[in-house]
């Protein structure tokens, strides 16, 4: 804790010097430390972006914060920007559920401003949210991302990234339509697990590709650090359009036939399906 506070009042005194403002008193409870910084209209939560860099390391760097001054006064293009089920801003930021299903790791649909080292959130109350959507349709449709195939146990998932945006082309009509080309499928599994890749998987598939599917956005969304995390939900993509959630229901043990059963297997299927899969 002494490091912490060490630190973070390094990080104020290095923004009052480089952009004027103060230390004020925590009165909203943001950090565990009752200060915050405050600059112009608005606080920095610095301790608690320090407390989260050494817990979780680089990706948490305090420098972001100089990062986001650097931006002042720059005028970005508006982009859509997917953000985790528990972001700490939805409730003042323009952003919406992914799709229109109640579930608890369900993605927001946030609208940001791009700016040259970081993002600014369009702001809940914004004047005509229906033409900055516009707008950020036309702009992810200009993010250009590589597609790279990958063999998921003898099922090829496609991933497109190589840019921040790359998540978001699950937005672009036009790049879902070119997945589902390139898939040869009409219904897509798609995955946004992390943040700057999107994985789909042909939907025309059995039922173990789909296990395989969501267990990759699973896996793939635990090992990102904190700060990239997006859902380890699985959607179902029909026409370039994300039209709902896929869910897996695990067969009850005792609905396997006993005449399915091989006395002979050492490892019968008396665990359920995910532990048959994946051994435990």
């Amino acid at each position: 804790w002494t490091s912490v506070v060490e630190l973070g009042a390094v990080i104020g005194e290095v923004i009052a010097a480089g952009h004027g403002g103060r230390w004020v008193r925590d009165r909203e409870q943001l950090s565990t430390i009752p200060f915050v910084f405050g600059h112009e209209n608005s606080v920095m939560v610095v301790f608690d972006k320090v407390e989260r860099f050494f817990e979780r390391g680089a990706s948490e760097a305090p420098t972001a914060l100089l990062r986001i001054l650097e931006d002042e006064g720059e005028e970005g293009e508006v982009m859509f920007n997917l953000r985790p089920a528990g972001w700490g801003a939805r409730s003042f930021a323009h952003c919406r559920p992914l799709i229109e299903q109640d579930h608890p790791e369900m993605p927001l649909v946030a609208l940001v401003l791009d700016l040259p080292n970081t993002t600014r959130s369009v702001p809940s109350d914004v004047e005509d949210p229906e033409a900055l959507e516009a707008r950020a349709r036309v702009n992810i449709a200009g993010i250009q991302v590589t597609i790279d195939e990958l063999d998921l146990q003898g099922h090829a998932v496609l991933a497109s990234h190589g840019d921040y945006y790359a998540s978001e082309k699950l937005l672009d009509p036009d790049h879902m339509a070119e997945l589902h080309r390139k898939h040869g499928a009409d219904l897509l599994l798609a995955a946004v697990p992390r943040k700057g890749v999107l994985f789909t998987l042909s939907a025309m598939m059995s039922a173990e590709a789909s296990a395989l599917m969501m267990a990759l956005a699973h896996g793939q969304h635990d090992d990102a650090p904190p700060n990239e995390r997006l859902s380890p939900l699985v959607f179902l993509v029909q026409e370039g359009q994300v039209v709902g959630l896929v869910r897996f229901d695990e067969p009850e043990e005792d609905a396997i036939p006993e005449a399915a059963v091989d006395e002979s297997d050492p490892n019968p299927p008396t665990k359920g399906f995910w532990a048959r899969l994946f051994g435990g």
